[in-house]
């Protein structure tokens, strides 16, 4: 086992289940927790676009949990009950949230903005989920995801309206409201085109102010370094759970020092990147190199390695020697991406079993040396970017 000691420093205590191996309550609930099985309909009441608590009534309705009067019989507290909605029916979940002549107008004039119509809906579980299913492009921040927390929340607040103001309640009512607060939605630029995927011809989509973010092209390219300096750059791959990484040394003309290759094993990503850089530094210090600047294309290993955390156990043991021969060369590390880091991705996406270093240039793979090659020409990549991004 590589269980390093160092008698320099002192001992620390890692907390496995923190990322950053330091403890936190989070941490220690996530482990202690026990997990229910996945549920579709719970996970489509959360939505980035409503505020929370039209979610937290969507969740009520879900469990019943809400003080209707058949409801509030059923845990012991008997009174007269009567819908405020028909004056006719008994006030249960169901009638006032679906069957209920309002709810039902309100339900039918809405998904016939959408081009549909609900059917076959024994419960409000199955009126969320066909909501979610007539989506083109179904997500969590659709609008027919989210379209039935704001109806419910609407349906609720004109039942409550009626019961404690005496307020009549009625579908028209009830539909300019919901209109109101979608407009208000537009107007808080909280829209977004991708709410509406597969809905072009909604008439709600006129809602969304802001335009769509252009993906524009940008040139991306390798930096030699200063003259008489040497670079690092470093990568990681894992596929099917096997993890390889490779990485070369430049100088100040683009030309190759060496190069490496490695097979790790099993590891995450992060972990692999931390591997195949600390190897890469381990072996610039066998050889007696000096590399004054470092790249990698993981910004989470860049950050890591300058705050200076902890880390988990076993990243911790690789960030530490990292820091220690980096702080030796008197070297930066710094983050690119990957189009400037082209040849070290490339060595580490071999997949070839074992260790190999590189001292010639054509002992290189060709499509390493290509990389390399136009590296050294200032040669950029093309790197599609958000607008504004």
């Amino acid at each position: 086992m590589d269980t390093p000691f160092d008698v320099s420093q002192k001992d620390r205590m890692v907390w496995l289940p923190s990322p950053t191996g330091c403890f936190s309550v989070k941490s220690a609930w996530e482990l202690l927790r026990q997990r229910r099985q996945y549920s579709l309909v719970d996970s489509l009441l959360w939505s980035s676009v409503l505020p929370m608590k039209m979610s937290f009534l969507a969740w009520r309705v879900m469990r019943n949990f809400l003080p209707l009067d058949v409801t509030l019989r059923s845990r012991g507290l008997s009174s007269p009950s009567r819908c405020g909605c028909c004056y006719r029916e008994e006030e249960d979940l169901l009638h006032v949230f679906f069957t209920g002549p309002v709810a039902s107008e309100v339900w039918r004039r809405m998904s016939g903005r959408f081009g549909f119509r609900l059917s076959n809906c024994l419960g409000m579980a199955s009126v969320f989920k066909a909501w979610y299913w007539t989506a083109a492009d179904p997500s969590k921040d659709h609008i027919r995801t989210f379209m039935p927390v704001v109806v419910c929340w609407f349906l609720w607040s004109a039942r409550n309206q009626e019961r404690f103001c005496g307020v009549r309640w009625g579908g028209d009512k009830i539909i300019c409201e919901i209109d109101h607060f979608l407009e208000g939605l537009g107007k808080a630029n909280l829209f977004r085109r991708s709410h509406f995927n597969g809905d072009g011809d909604c008439d709600l989509l006129c809602l969304v102010t802001t335009p769509p973010r252009r993906r524009i092209p940008r040139a991306i390219m390798w930096e030699k370094p200063p003259f008489g300096l040497l670079k690092l750059n470093s990568d990681a791959s894992v596929k099917h759970g096997r993890a390889t990484g490779g990485g070369l040394v430049r100088d100040y003309q683009g030309k190759m020092i060496f190069a490496f290759y490695k097979e790790f094993g099993d590891y995450n990503v992060l972990e692999a990147e931390g591997l195949a850089l600390l190897f890469g530094l381990q072996l610039c210090s066998q050889r007696g190199l000096r590399p004054s600047l470092v790249e990698v294309d993981s910004k989470a290993l860049v950050q890591l390695v300058v705050s200076g955390v902890l880390a988990k156990w076993p990243l911790c043991n690789c960030l530490r020697k990292i820091r220690s021969l980096l702080e030796g060369f008197s070297a930066t590390i710094a983050h690119v991406f990957r189009e400037a880091n082209s040849p070290a991705d490339r060595l580490a996406d071999m997949g070839t079993i074992g260790v190999t270093e590189y001292d010639q240039f054509q002992e290189l793979p060709a499509i390493v040396r290509a990389s390399v090659v136009l590296d050294s020409r200032s040669v950029p990549g093309v790197r599609w970017i958000s607008e504004g991004g």
